[in-house]
C-alpha cells in the first residue's frame, strides 16, 4: 500500500473484507484469479454505498488488497482502502469530527462494503442472465429483494437508495465480473459467504442459475416457433426446398426474408398453391452487432394449412 498525501478534507477509510466458497473441492488457480479479478471491480462499486450511509463524504478512489487466501473451501480475505473527501464542509473541526464517526464504526463500514458488493453481485447476475436470454432469474430476484434490501434496512439506507446507486452504476462490466464470481463455486452448486452476515450469503439457487459465460455475447442465432402465420410469398423454385425463395409474415415483421421448407413439404405443391399462406413456421433471427437487436433471417416453414 502507497501512502497517500491528503489534503485537509480527505481521509482513508478500510474495511476488512472475508469471501468463503462453501465448496467441497479446492480452486483452480484459474478459479482464484478469475474470482479476485472479478471481486476487485465489484467491491470497488459496492463501496459506493458509504455514500449513501454518510451523506457528508464522497468516495474518490477504492483500491483493494490481498491479505490472505486459504484453499479446502476457497477463502478470501482483503483489504479495502476508500479514499475519500468531505463533502460541503469548510470547517475543518467539523470534519474532523465526521471522519472520527465514520473511523470508530469500523464494523459498519465493512457490513456497508459487503452488502454493496452483494447488491451489485445480484444485480449484475440479473443483468447478464437477462442479456444472454435466460428467463430463469427468480432465485436471483428474490435474493436482490429480500437479502440484500433487509441488510441495507439495517444498516439505515433504504432499498431505494441502495437501487438508485447500483442502477446508476451499472454497467457491462458488472454483469460480466457478477457472472465471473460466482463460477468457482457453479460446479458443486455451492454458497457464497460475504463476511459472517447469513443474510448477504449468496444462495446455491443464484449461482446455479447465473450464467455460464462471462463474455455476455448474445447467441448469434436465436430461433422461435409459431403456429397459423400468414405467409406472403415473393419468389419460389418448383424444384427446390432450401433456393429460391423468399417473402414476408406481416403478422412478425415486414423485411423480405428467405424461405426454407421443411422436408415434409413438396416444392412443386407449394409452387403452385399461390401467393398466401397460413402455416406453422420457425423464425430465425440473427443478432446484428450494430443494431444491438436480432433481426429476421429466415423463416422455415414446417406445414400449411392452405
Amino acid at each position: 500500500m502507497q501512502a497517500n498525501i491528503l489534503a485537509a478534507n480527505e481521509r482513508i477509510i478500510e474495511a476488512d473484507f472475508k469471501v468463503t466458497y462453501n465448496t467441497e473441492y479446492p480452486p483452480s488457480v484459474k478459479d482464484v484469479i478469475k474470482s479476485l479479478s472479478s471481486l476487485e471491480y465489484l467491491i470497488k462499486k459496492g463501496a459506493l454505498v458509504l455514500e449513501a450511509a454518510y451523506p457528508d463524504i464522497k468516495i474518490v478512489s477504492t483500491e483493494v488488497y490481498v491479505q490472505d487466501i486459504e484453499a479446502g473451501s476457497l477463502y478470501e480475505w482483503l483489504r479495502v482502502t476508500c479514499l475519500t473527501r468531505a463533502v460541503g464542509e469548510e470547517n475543518l473541526q467539523k470534519l474532523e469530527e465526521v471522519f472520527n464517526d465514520i473511523l470508530q464504526d469500523g464494523g459498519k463500514v465493512n457490513s456497508l462494503v459487503m452488502l454493496g458488493t452483494g447488491a451489485f453481485i445480484g444485480a449484475g447476475i440479473m443483468a447478464g442472465s437477462s442479456m444472454l436470454g435466460d428467463a430463469e432469474v427468480q432465485p436471483v430476484n428474490n435474493y436482490n429483494t429480500v437479502n440484500i434490501v433487509n441488510v441495507a434496512q439495517d444498516a439505515g439506507i433504504t432499498g431505494e437508495e441502495l437501487e438508485h446507486i447500483v442502477q446508476a452504476n451499472m454497467n457491462k462490466k458488472v454483469a460480466a465480473s457478477a457472472v465471473d464470481f460466482v463460477q468457482p463455486a457453479k460446479g458443486e452448486n455451492a454458497t457464497i459467504s460475504l463476511g459472517d452476515n447469513d443474510a448477504l450469503t449468496i444462495p446455491s439457487e443464484v449461482v446455479k442459475n447465473a450464467p455460464t459465460v462471462s463474455s455476455l455475447e448474445p447467441p448469434e442465432r436465436k430461433e422461435d416457433d409459431y403456429s397459423n402465420i400468414d405467409l406472403y410469398v415473393y419468389a419460389s423454385d418448383q424444384d427446390s426446398n432450401s433456393r429460391g425463395w423468399a417473402g414476408i409474415a406481416p403478422e412478425l415483421f415486414d423485411n423480405r426474408v428467405k424461405f426454407e421448407l421443411g422436408e415434409d413439404l413438396d416444392s412443386f405443391t407449394l409452387h403452385n398453391a399461390g401467393k398466401k399462406l397460413k402455416a406453422d413456421i420457425t423464425l430465425v433471427r440473427k443478432y446484428d452487432k450494430n443494431k444491438r437487436a436480432y433481426v429476421p433471417e429466415k423463416i422455415i416453414i414446417h406445414n400449411t394449412t392452405t
